[in-house]
């Protein structure tokens, strides 16, 4: 089981010898990248973040995407400054059921964003590079997706994978199973392990808490979720991962598609 949750550990973590953004040998123009960028968390949830190594042009392509979900993850703090969503397209629309019109967003794909993160907290996990393409891979942000059908809100169908991702995080949280990364006050929390799927491949199935983020969504749009996903690498299960348990545990709650609710 591989953790980092103390200054020390993240310090540590700094040393990488690669970019976790493209993998290469860090030459040249060099700076370093907060994973999640700090500007998401309270001024006294800042520490410890997790930094890690990268190129300064990999890094400043990224910008855009990081100013754009930490708009949504400040309206968590209630904050009147900077609170409006200027960098989405944000408009109205009324979602199936619901007795009033929803509040939507449109602009940059919050699994993209996501992705990226996964990759920091790989290369911080395991020191080795996770590309940010060529993976096969599911994201599935705590926010529902859906499109407009005329003036409705149809929502997307989550894939049949989610809830078996969440119960297979919450299985191996109570065998002590996982590998974890809790940065920032406790505020960012990541958990993983890794399973052999039917046909033999290693995947990692991941979920991903910042604050109480889970509560963005929409009950009208699937109710409450959280984020998670799996991926799978050409390397296959890193040396001294987390595999997960085959024992049958007792994962039934009253949130199934929430991997940190307590059971």
């Amino acid at each position: 089981m591989l953790r980092l949750r103390t200054q020390k550990d993240f310090r540590y973590v700094r040393s990488l010898p690669f970019c976790y953004l493209c993998g290469s040998a860090l030459t040249g123009d060099c700076n370093k990248d907060h994973s999640p960028p700090e500007n998401i968390f309270l001024e006294g949830d800042r520490t410890p973040p997790l930094i890690l190594p990268t190129h300064t042009n990999c890094n400043n392509r990224q910008s855009q995407d990081d100013e754009r979900i930490g708009q949504l993850v400040r309206l968590l703090h209630r904050e009147k400054a900077n609170q409006s969503l200027h960098k989405w397209d944000a408009f109205v629309g009324q979602v199936h059921g619901a007795p009033t019109p929803t509040g939507l967003i449109q602009g940059s794909d919050l699994r993209l964003l996501i992705w990226r993160w996964v990759c920091a907290f790989h290369a911080a996990l395991y020191r080795e590079h996770l590309p940010l393409n060529s993976v096969r891979k599911q994201v599935h942000p705590p926010i529902p997706s859906g499109r407009m059908h005329g003036e409705k809100v149809v929502s997307d169908r989550l894939p049949d994978l989610y809830p078996i991702i969440v119960e297979e995080i919450k299985k191996n949280r109570i065998a002590k199973q996982l590998d974890s990364i809790v940065c920032y006050n406790g505020k960012c929390v990541y958990d993983c392990v890794w399973v052999r799927a039917d046909r033999g491949e290693w995947l990692c199935m991941f979920a991903l808490r910042l604050y109480n983020w889970e509560t963005l969504g929409d009950p009208y749009m699937g109710g409450r979720r959280g984020c998670a996903g799996v991926y799978q690498t050409e390397r296959g299960c890193p040396k001294d991962a987390s595999v997960g348990t085959s024992l049958i545990l007792d994962t039934k709650s009253k949130s199934p598609l929430d991997p940190f609710e307590e059971i």
